[in-house]
């Protein structure tokens, strides 16, 4: 499993999704973990060290790495990762993300792992930074390297398997010229299982928000609708919004009888959950792993209707999370995730 970061160091939801891959792996295969050191610093003359545990490697990579073209010109450092997968020959490796080891790496896996298979996953946030869908910068003194960079992307991503967190993505690959049929849709891994009673509903509804781009008007709606309405009986509404500062959102948090919050306990402190409306699978996998239910955010008016009814009426709650599957156990998800593998194009 290849990662920008180890999740001990910080690293981002990609990263923990590649480690907690690889946890899973180590139960039923022989697995191993190389990331990014970030803030950790290795012994002087050493780039490559394991702080963590025997089979998990830290690199120091971030020093020359070129985040604007996805490079890593540092043929030292290059030379020690193939020295390493020399002495690992793994069979499958499954990049969670470009950095810090650059477009290099995939020259490198070829030449040193020429059997193995490679297995890209392309979520929201990695295919802007590389330019696959809008989002990612665009300054005019970055277009040659991108430019660059999009060639060798291209060459070596069409011989990699493709995972997509959903079918959005797929036409965004295909018209970078990859290879339709090494694009696979597969949900994101869920977090190791987290479920827990929701806390007691007789007095309070909680829901977790997690507002995608475009969602905060559909909140503030929704948050004014609910304001003006008068709440049931001793039964109250709070919806935690979780995310940066969003001026929209804050103006209706500070408006009378608002229901919003924009400090949050966490999803375990709510009873259901609110999915952004664009690439909503992160979220879904940590309501699934905490197995708390889930609505769309959606419209305002919508929204406010829907949560409306389940502040009326207590038990349409309580029957969504009793209708909720448990969460695989590790040794299922390990089997499962090992399937996957396995039913990959070669």
């Amino acid at each position: 499993m290849v990662a920008a970061r180890h999740p001990a160091l910080g690293g981002s939801p990609a990263d923990a999704a590649a480690f907690r891959a690889f946890r899973l792996l180590s139960r039923v295969a022989e697995a191993w973990f190389l990331a990014g050191a970030g803030p950790s610093r290795p012994p002087p003359g050493v780039r490559i060290f394991q702080p963590f545990g025997p089979a998990e490697f830290l690199v120091e990579a971030e020093a020359g790495f070129g985040s604007m073209d996805l490079t890593q010109p540092d043929l030292h450092l290059l030379d020690r990762l193939g020295d390493l997968l020399r002495r690992l020959r793994p069979e499958l490796v499954h990049l969670h993300d470009l950095a810090p080891f650059g477009v290099e790496l995939f020259a490198l896996l070829r030449r040193e792992c020429p059997r193995a298979r490679i297995v890209v996953t392309l979520d929201a946030g990695l295919a802007q930074r590389i330019g696959l869908v809008s989002g990612a910068p665009e300054e005019e003194e970055e277009k040659v390297p991108r430019f660059l960079a999009a060639a060798l992307l291209r060459r070596f991503l069409r011989e990699a398997t493709v995972l997509l967190p959903n079918e959005g993505l797929r036409a965004a690959c295909k018209g970078f010229g990859l290879d339709p049929a090494r694009l696979v849709v597969s949900p994101p891994l869920p977090p190791e299982a987290e479920a827990g009673e929701p806390p007691p509903s007789r007095h309070f509804l909680v829901a977790a928000a997690f507002p995608g781009p475009g969602d905060a008007a559909s909140l503030a709606a929704a948050a004014g609708l609910l304001a003006s309405l008068p709440p049931p009986e001793g039964r109250r509404l709070r919806i935690e919004v979780h995310g940066g500062p969003d001026a929209m959102l804050e103006h209706a948090a500070g408006q009378p009888g608002s229901p919003l919050v924009l400090s949050s306990a966490g999803m375990a402190a709510a009873h259901l959950v609110l999915l952004p409306s664009r690439d909503p699978e992160p979220v879904v996998a940590m309501a699934a792993a905490h197995r708390r239910p889930t609505l769309r955010i959606g419209s305002g008016a919508a929204l406010a209707e829907s949560l409306m009814r389940l502040l009326e009426a207590p038990g349409e709650l309580a029957a969504l999370q009793a209708a909720l599957a448990p969460p695989a156990s590790e040794a299922g998800a390990a089997a499962a995730l090992l399937s996957l593998y396995r039913g990959l194009p070669a």
